[in-house]
């Protein structure tokens, strides 16, 4: 999995790419910016160290928050990869927007964590589907239930992750170290 933590390095504002698996971090670039080719270069040095060490080495999944120049970036590294939508961000994504409903933030995050624990691709899709189906039939603010929809174009980004048993489904070891 991989993500970039926002820090500061000699007093600039910087991206620390990280890389993880099996509960160590494998990898770390810092890039200047948020864009494909600083992105491109810093996650380079784990894909240069892999190729050091392992010359056929080529993972086949990458788990990542969604943003584009992450996604692009592993794509060009190592072609072929897989890419996994972390679902952990989306959950986030959906807690913070309800901060000030409580209630709704229970009731939403704990509906999510019920899709996520699916056990198929087809019951995710189920359980997502279901899910998108009562949202509709419940008051929530617009805001909140247009967050709730762009779900569903992402519904494959997800399921992939079912093709390969020992993939990771969130990025918690990098974001949550």
């Amino acid at each position: 999995m991989a993500d970039e933590k926002h820090c500061r390095h000699q007093g600039e504002r910087v991206y620390w790419a990280v890389t993880a698996a099996k509960g160590c971090i494998v990898g770390s670039g810092l890039s200047p910016t948020a864009g494909y080719e600083d992105l491109h270069a810093a996650y380079g040095d784990f894909e240069q160290e892999m190729s050091d060490h392992a010359p056929d080495y080529c993972p086949e999944t990458i788990t990542t928050d969604g943003w584009d120049a992450t996604r692009r970036a592993w794509k060009a590294l190592f072609p072929g990869i897989v890419w996994i939508l972390c679902f952990l961000h989306e959950v986030i994504k959906v807690r913070d927007w309800c901060r000030s409903k409580p209630d709704l933030r229970t009731s939403l995050t704990d509906k999510l964590w019920h899709i996520y624990h699916a056990t198929s691709k087809g019951q995710f899709a189920q359980r997502l589907r279901r899910f998108l189906e009562w949202t509709q039939s419940v008051d929530l603010p617009n805001a909140i239930n247009d967050r709730l929809q762009r779900l569903k174009g992402k519904s494959r980004f997800f399921q992939s992750a079912f093709d390969f048993p020992d993939a990771y489904r969130t990025s918690n070891q990098v974001d949550r170290p």
